[in-house]
């Protein structure tokens, strides 16, 4: 009875103990929760079966020295021959938890004795340790319930469901995206230094703008004005977006990978619009310096992105991925 998913083993537990509750309100105790009493149908429900040897919580045990139910699923008082109570069941569901939870059962035995003395003597393994993943707290309700003395199990059903909601939203956050990588990654140090780059490319485009009418007006007369507010335009926008990329990178703000898809045709315009800034100081440098210049330049906003899905690829894609699977 070992079943994917945490979220499902958590539905089922809580169904379980729907039924137990409204079995113990109308004073009757199970004494034969297991896995083979528990049907589910396609849709999910849960149908607690087999009531056969339930009884009233008025009545009296068992008689002493024999015992009624399934060695592997019974509760140590139970196995003595004891009184059974709502604890009892208790103790049969953390059983049951268990083997949905790990996929075996918490204790196994060539014969049904030595199976009932197991239960009365010796303690389970832990279940984390069969299924690392398993949730802290959800392992925590198992090993409650399956405390073998009945005082420090829980006493009632809805203690069992109020803790495993608590289980419920810590799985839940082990969900969330895991923790951004460290800062000083090296594809988020190139990603940074590309931003400064441009921010330098910037300023010093603004610092020379008279120069820029000049060598405009130069090769091209009459467009030296309509230059000087094309340069100008897109570095007051340039520099508005390389600050907030530094900036995210700073405080690790997670949206980054987000929002830098959703304007890449932005950047990618505008950076291969400054791709050709290297050709107004080829007067200097020469065409073919300034040729050379400008081929990296092009590719630099595919650069910027490349860096970037590395630097969230172990954060925040791998995290949706993985939550679209659980989800289809």
């Amino acid at each position: 009875m070992h079943f994917h998913g945490i979220r499902q083993v958590l539905d089922i537990a809580r169904q379980i103990c729907a039924g137990l509750r409204e079995a113990h309100i109308q004073g009757i105790v199970h004494r034969d929760l297991k896995p083979e009493n528990v049907m589910l149908d396609r849709l999910g429900c849960v149908k607690l079966m087999d009531f056969g040897i339930a009884r009233s919580l008025d009545t009296c045990s068992t008689a002493t020295g024999s015992f009624l139910g399934t060695p592997a699923y019974m509760a140590p008082e139970q196995a003595e021959g004891k009184l059974a109570d709502r604890r009892s069941d208790i103790y049969s569901l953390g059983l049951v938890l268990y083997e949905m939870s790990t996929g075996q059962a918490a204790f196994s035995g060539d014969t049904p004795l030595a199976v009932a003395l197991k239960q009365i003597r010796e303690s389970p393994p832990s279940p984390r340790n069969l299924q690392p993943g398993l949730p802290a707290q959800v392992e925590y309700v198992i090993l409650k319930c399956l405390c073998k003395d009945p005082e420090k199990r829980f006493q009632a059903v809805e203690e069992v469901e109020s803790a495993l909601a608590e289980g419920a939203t810590s799985d839940e956050r082990q969900q969330l995206p895991p923790p951004v990588p460290a800062p000083f990654a090296t594809d988020l140090v190139l990603f940074s230094l590309i931003q400064l780059l441009y921010v330098g490319l910037y300023l010093a485009a603004l610092a020379k703008l008279e120069r820029i009418d000049i060598l405009t007006e130069r090769f091209s007369p009459g467009w030296g004005w309509p230059m000087v507010v094309v340069v100008t335009v897109s570095a007051l926008v340039g520099l508005a977006i390389r600050i907030y990329f530094l900036t995210a990178v700073a405080f690790h703000y997670p949206g980054l990978w987000e929002n830098f898809s959703r304007i890449f045709i932005l950047i990618l315009v505008l950076d291969e619009l400054w791709a050709m800034s290297p050709f107004l100081l080829a007067h200097r440098i020469g065409f073919g310096l300034a040729f050379a210049a400008t081929v990296p330049l092009l590719f630099l906003p595919f650069s910027q992105r490349t860096l970037i899905s590395l630097y969230f690829r172990k954060g925040l894609a791998d995290w949706r991925s993985k939550k679209t699977m659980t989800t289809t």
